[in-house]
């Protein structure tokens, strides 16, 4: 499709006023938006840049950590045995959150059935962790939880998760305290169309 100089850019500029935009959310039991700190707004250029060609749609995963210390991130995606036997991990290296700030996942999330994991520590060397995990279908819906099935580390903590964009997706929400098994999953599954990944902790 052709499309002249000025309607890219028009279209552009409406993309990243929506991504900016949706960055607030929309869930009732929080007090107050959470406050997103990107890195660098490259993040939301490539963002916007790779979410363009709607056949070719690559949704990523964030992190905000509204806590009062630092958390530690580590992006994992599906590891082949091919992947394996070239020595590749399929993971990043383990990264700082610190108080404020927002994390974008290095890698996107196709349509391939390739699960994708975020997980996230409460020191750098602790080994209980709590994940957000993802998934997209070849039909273009996303797939998702929160797990605690390898250490929860935050269940003193409210944590938050929706699809940006998406208001028809279920979002989940657990208070302090509150037993994991009962918001952990959505409430339904499989009628989701696929949009970002977005955990709020604290």
């Amino acid at each position: 499709m052709n499309i002249s100089k000025g309607t890219f850019f028009f279209i552009l500029a409406v993309l990243l006023g929506s991504a900016m935009a949706e960055l607030v959310s929309q869930n009732p039991n929080l007090v107050g938006p959470p406050s997103h700190k990107l890195h660098t707004l490259s993040d939301v250029h490539a963002q916007v840049a790779e979410s363009f060609d709607a056949n070719n749609l690559a949704i990523k995963g964030y992190v905000q950590n509204n806590c009062d210390r630092s958390i530690f991130v580590q992006y994992a995606w599906c590891c082949t045995e091919e992947r394996r036997r070239r020595g590749e991990t399929c993971a990043d290296g383990l990264l700082e959150l610190k108080p404020g700030t927002g994390y974008w996942t290095s890698g996107g999330c196709r349509n391939d059935h390739c699960s994708q994991t975020i997980r996230i520590y409460r020191d750098r060397s602790a080994r209980d962790v709590y994940q957000v995990e993802y998934i997209m279908d070849p039909n273009g819906r996303v797939w998702y939880n929160l797990s605690a099935v390898d250490g929860n580390p935050f269940g003193d903590k409210k944590r938050y998760f929706e699809i940006r964009g998406r208001k028809t997706c279920e979002w989940m929400y657990c208070a302090p305290g509150q037993d994991s098994k009962h918001c952990d999953w959505p409430y339904k599954e499989g009628d989701c169309e696929a949009g970002d990944v977005m955990f709020y902790l604290c």
